[in-house]
């Protein structure tokens, strides 16, 4: 569904991915313009389990690939390559919502097996994406090298490959350059993954590696409400809150607007029943983090004013201003400095009008269920890598595979 009204939008896509195919079916343009806590400690000793130095696969590993039913299959040939043209999401200064659960599952021309609802993508089946892919139960994949980066989160199942199993709620960084070849066991998995939104000046203290991951132990919902920090929205609000209870001027400092016992446990008390989160990686050109919120709240989260910030609904269900975040649903709310940014409408096609939402801060409303969320910030303001430079290696590597094995 996508409505307009005044460049303000609103999308659940399900009707578009319809439209993409036919249009790919035909060959015809298919466009769609819709519109101080440190990172998690990451010192490589601590990856034994969940980094494995590269090595050919070992003999268990060779017997499990002879195991699996189905080995490197091949491309499908009856589904139609993604049209090179296809544009869909793409406009950064757009505010919009997509509820993936509304899609068909698209069959990939790339391998049998594979299939994927489209989120935002610039490009066909070598693209610049966020995509919800799903792997069938027991099949192997050839090795290929992500030559724009890669990141993913699984959503269900365990993904395996030679770094090792990582099952869900696991965040997997594959850098760019790098190269794995999956290897899906007898649960499957469901991944949302990011492709080509690297970029390779991070300013990091160290470069990034091939690889890296984050695993279960560390982000799953009930470490993220134990370890996790409260959002600083509910912080702040909770702090005005004090400030205009007990002083409407006002005037009083920082320090004595919670400087009692009593208002100090008022604000505990907020941050209790605020959102947690926890960051998990952190660069100069972008920061991802997961949160957790808690049932039968109202959560204001902070948006940079100046980028914005990406939510995926991992497990649960809140709703908007936008409408009804599902399970799998993802957002993109532009913060209120961005130049030319767009606000999105509600699902009967009405404008924002602020009335919900201060301008730093995006309302959510959490029903009987406790929310979990992969976040992103930074990133719409930062350099990517160059979609184009990564396309040709990537399709120089595809043709060196193939006369490879044509030999």
């Amino acid at each position: 569904m996508v409505v307009h009204d005044n460049n303000i939008m609103f999308s659940s896509d399900e009707k578009i991915v319809r439209t993409m195919m036919k249009d790919a079916e035909k060959g015809e343009l298919a466009h769609v313009d819709v519109a101080a806590q440190e990172a998690l400690p990451y010192d490589g000793k601590q990856d034994e389990r969940r980094q494995v130095e590269q090595e050919a696969p070992g003999e268990e590993e060779k017997q499990q690939q002879q195991d699996y039913k189905q080995d490197s299959p091949p491309a499908n040939k009856e589904v139609p390559p993604l049209s090179d043209a296809l544009q869909l999401n793409t406009d950064k200064t757009k505010t919009v919502l997509v509820r993936t659960s509304g899609q068909d599952w698209i069959t990939t021309s790339l391998s049998y097996g594979v299939s994927r609802r489209l989120i935002e993508r610039t490009g066909g089946d070598i693209a610049r994406a966020t995509t919800v892919v799903k792997f069938e139960p027991n099949q192997t994949f050839p090795s290929h090298t992500h030559t724009g980066g890669e990141e993913f989160i699984v959503l269900s199942g365990a993904w395996r490959d030679r770094y090792g199993v990582f099952p869900k709620y696991s965040y997997i960084r594959n850098y760019i350059g790098s190269e794995h070849a999956p290897l899906i066991g007898e649960e499957g998995v469901v991944i949302l993954v990011k492709l080509c939104q690297m970029c390779e000046d991070e300013h990091l203290d160290e470069p990034e590696p091939e690889h890296r991951a984050w695993t279960t132990d560390l982000l799953s919902p009930e470490n993220v409400k134990k370890n996790g920090k409260p959002l600083s929205s509910n912080v702040n609000w909770g702090v005005e809150n004090i400030k205009e209870r007990s002083n409407g001027n006002g005037n009083r400092t920082e320090a004595e607007k919670i400087g009692s016992e009593e208002e100090i446990t008022e604000l505990q008390r907020l941050q209790d029943e605020g959102g947690r989160e926890l960051i998990v990686f952190k660069s100069t050109n972008e920061t991802v983090k997961v949160m957790a919120l808690p049932a039968n709240r109202t959560v204001d989260i902070p948006i940079p004013r100046n980028d914005g910030r990406e939510l995926f609904v991992i497990d649960g269900s809140m709703t908007s201003r936008l409408g009804t975040h599902d399970e799998h649903s993802w957002a993109r709310i532009v913060g209120v400095g961005v130049a030319g940014q767009v606000g999105a409408g509600s699902s009967s096609s009405e404008a924002y009008n602020g009335s919900e939402d201060t301008e730093n801060f995006f309302r959510v409303q959490i029903g009987p269920e406790e929310v979990y969320l992969y976040s992103k910030e930074g990133h719409l303001s930062s350099p990517e890598i160059d979609l184009e430079k990564a396309k040709q290696q990537e399709l120089a590597l595809i043709a060196a595979a193939k006369a490879k094995q044509d030999e």
